[in-house]
C-alpha cells in the first residue's frame, strides 16, 4: 500500500444483496470478511515495525500484538505491480498447484 494511500481503494465495493445471490448470511459473511480484510491491511500498514533481516530487497520484519505475548511477522519487498493485480494473486494463492500453477 502506497504511503496517503486509502485503504478502500484497495478492496472491491461493499458487496450486495444480489452479490451474495440474495442470501442474507452469506452476505454478512462477505461483509465480514471484506471488514477483516481492511483491519489486517491497516495492522500491515501501521508504524512501529522492526526490521530483523534486511537482506536482496527483503526485509523480515515483526511488531508485538497490544494484549499479547505473542509477535506479528511480515515480510516486506517491492514489487512493479498494479495494486488490484497483487489482490487477484493473493486472492488466487489458495488455487496454486505443486508446481505453482493455477488449478480449477
Amino acid at each position: 500500500m502506497e504511503a496517503g494511500q486509502d485503504i478502500n481503494e484497495l478492496f472491491p465495493e461493499e458487496p450486495t444483496l444480489d452479490d451474495a445471490g440474495g442470501d442474507q448470511k452469506t452476505l454478512d459473511d462477505m461483509l465480514k470478511a471484506r471488514e477483516d480484510g481492511k483491519k489486517f491491511m491497516e495492522l500491515m500498514s501501521a508504524t512501529g515495525w522492526e526490521t530483523h533481516t534486511d537482506k536482496n530487497g527483503v526485509k523480515l520484519e515483526t511488531k508485538s500484538y497490544e494484549g499479547s505475548d505473542l509477535l506479528m511477522s511480515k515480510v516486506v519487498t517491492e514489487v512493479n505491480v498494479s495494486a488490484s493485480n497483487a489482490l487477484k494473486a493473493f486472492r488466487d494463492f489458495g488455487k496454486l498447484g505443486s508446481k505453482g500453477k493455477l488449478v480449477s
